[in-house]
């Protein structure tokens, strides 16, 4: 099996971007791993998230007031991306390896509790796990069941944001057309909308300012974002 080995000054690179150095690195990796997909001509990247990698970002966009949006977890697929042990607890994948004696190898940051991605498996889920052994399956089964939620209010936002039309190089659409929709649908448009543009660096109470500013009354008001 080919290996192909990719390095970076991370520390720099998040001080260069103003972003965390854990969003850094990851941001860092996957670019790492577009780049060598289109160099060796491959169709597919295969990443080795787990069902226990899943809960970590549930509970922790749980515990930052996430919206529905938040608390989908990690996506199966995005694109050419997929992820096939994701529904595979880490402690089956630990059993098959030492059945079959199949050598590996452990991140040393991962037991390091000074990085918030640490600080659950080590500290919280256990005492969770006390209280529901099959907190995996479980925390998973509501993955699946919220992100079936979410992918169908953002296909009702997807339909609503159609009539957005390109003026050069702005977006443009009726403030009416979002106003009117509920706020689930409506924070939606806007993010669509946002994605259509290239830009993903904003917040939920980025897409809130543009839809209460659509909702406004003074046709001359503006938001800065």
């Amino acid at each position: 099996i080919p290996f192909y080995l990719g390095s970076g000054d991370v520390g720099g690179e998040a001080q260069a971007r103003g972003l965390g150095v854990e969003e850094t690195a990851r941001e860092m990796r996957y670019a790492f791993l577009t780049e060598t997909a289109q160099r060796v001509g491959a169709s597919r990247t295969a990443t080795a998230h787990n069902a226990d990698d899943n809960v970590d970002p549930l509970l922790l966009h749980l515990v930052r007031g996430s919206g529905l949006q938040g608390l989908t977890g990690i996506p199966p697929r995005r694109g050419d991306l997929v992820r096939p042990l994701l529904t595979t607890p880490r402690s089956e994948i630990e059993a098959y390896l030492t059945q079959h004696s199949v050598p590996h190898v452990e991140d040393s940051t991962n037991g390091d509790t000074a990085y918030v991605r640490n600080k659950l498996p080590h500290q919280v889920m256990p005492v969770l796990r006390e209280l529901n052994p099959r907190l995996t399956e479980s925390l998973n089964t509501a993955i699946t069941n919220l992100r079936g939620d979410n992918d169908y209010l953002n296909a009702k936002a997807a339909l609503a944001s159609s009539a957005a039309r390109w003026a050069e190089d702005d977006l443009v659409i009726r403030a009416e057309l979002v106003a009117k929709e509920p706020d689930p649908v409506a924070v939606r448009m806007v993010r669509w909308m946002f994605a259509q543009m290239g830009e993903n660096q904003f917040r939920s109470a980025h897409l809130k300012s543009v839809v209460e500013l659509a909702r406004g009354e003074d046709p001359s008001a503006v938001v800065f974002l």
